[in-house]
């Protein structure tokens, strides 16, 4: 990945668009790109294949809205951040067709406060090769915390009506709050070292 991020930015320093000092900031840039185009590929193409293109979408909208305020597992190669999105959107799909019979609103706001409880003691989850002030640590769990809040209300609504959305957004919220405290333990123990993000 940073080869190619590396090939990208000499291209565009030969064409003169970029300046050359500044290689290494448009390094990391376009591998944090690539890093996103190749989450939305491994978890869209599936979708559509199976026919639940609206279940990826709310999927990535959901974690990817969390988790940039929230945080969370941090892994060290690339491919293992890919694999548990990939896992973690099955499950979430998995589930919602499980429970789709019995789920409720009860059951959504359920969810939504056991996700809380779980996350608002310990977001946002640090990477440790990136760590916050202490100014964007509240803004960040300012940020967290509202979305949830909006996340929650939008599914109740929508479970309300008896769309199965409403409760691909809770068990995404769900699987959100799981992979932060996964991420808290984990990070803790000192298994970020290359601070690629799930």
């Amino acid at each position: 990945m940073k080869s190619l991020s590396e090939s990208i930015a000499d291209f565009y320093i030969k064409k003169n668009i970029i300046d050359p000092a500044q290689k290494a900031i448009y390094v990391y840039g376009i591998s944090l790109l690539i890093n996103d185009v190749v989450d939305c590929c491994i978890i869209l193409i599936p979708a559509v294949i199976t026919g639940h293109a609206m279940y990826g979408i709310v999927f990535l909208s959901v974690f990817w809205l969390l988790r940039v305020h929230c945080g969370g597992l941090h892994a060290k190669k690339v491919w293992i951040c890919a694999l548990i999105m990939l896992l973690t959107f099955c499950a979430v799909c998995i589930i919602t067709y499980i429970t789709s019979e019995y789920y409720n609103v009860t059951w959504s706001i359920i969810i939504f406060v056991v996700s809380a409880l779980t996350m608002l003691p310990i977001i946002p989850v640090e990477n440790p090769n990136k760590m916050l002030s202490p100014r964007m640590r509240r803004k960040s769990k300012c940020m967290g915390i509202t979305i949830m809040i909006l996340f929650a209300g939008l599914s109740v609504v929508l479970s309300a009506y008896g769309i199965r959305v409403g409760m691909v957004i809770s068990y995404t919220v769900l699987s959100v709050a799981i992979l932060a405290i996964i991420g808290k333990i984990y990070n803790r123990k000192g298994g970020v070292q290359s601070g690629e993000n799930t």
